[in-house]
């Protein structure tokens, strides 16, 4: 299953998408092979493949993009699903892209990411938290214009 979102990007670029997208259960890259096209899958959002999430074992999402309506910015985006739980794996992500798209998209802000050993406090301004084995993740936002510190990127 498909479902498109009506978000689009003007240069075909969902910038900062992949890190919004980062703190969803099960979130992965997924490769696509030329094999996996050639049997009818979707097209993956980039020519390696595109960023996407599981739901345990029964369902795989993924990022894919089509050309915007005649007048529209050059892309739209949209998820693509297999299995049995897909239509709510690919609705969570659809509500996260639109999340994404109502606080960021095309504001002209960016996100800063930071990685920390785990158990360190966030740093101010973190949005975004992920916990990994190892590590947590910080995102944050910065304002456009505004200049981020070169560690902090």
């Amino acid at each position: 299953m498909i479902t498109w979102t009506g978000v689009t990007a003007t240069d075909g670029s969902f910038t900062d998408l992949d890190f919004w997208m980062a703190p969803e259960p099960g979130f992965a890259r997924v490769i696509m092979m030329a094999g996996g096209i050639a049997a009818g899958l979707v097209r993956p959002q980039y020519s390696w493949g595109s960023m996407g999430a599981t739901s345990g074992t029964d369902a795989l999402a993924y990022l894919t993009l089509r050309p915007a309506p005649e007048g529209e910015p050059a892309a739209e985006i949209g998820v693509c699903g297999y299995g049995g739980g897909a239509e709510a794996l690919v609705a969570r992500l659809v509500e996260r892209i639109a999340a994404w798209d109502n606080d960021l998209n095309g504001s002209g802000e960016h996100l800063w990411i930071e990685v920390h050993s785990e158990g360190t406090e966030p740093t101010a301004g973190s949005l975004i938290q992920v916990h990994r084995l190892d590590n947590q993740i910080f995102v944050g936002r910065s304002r456009a214009g505004e200049r981020v510190d070169p560690g902090r990127q």
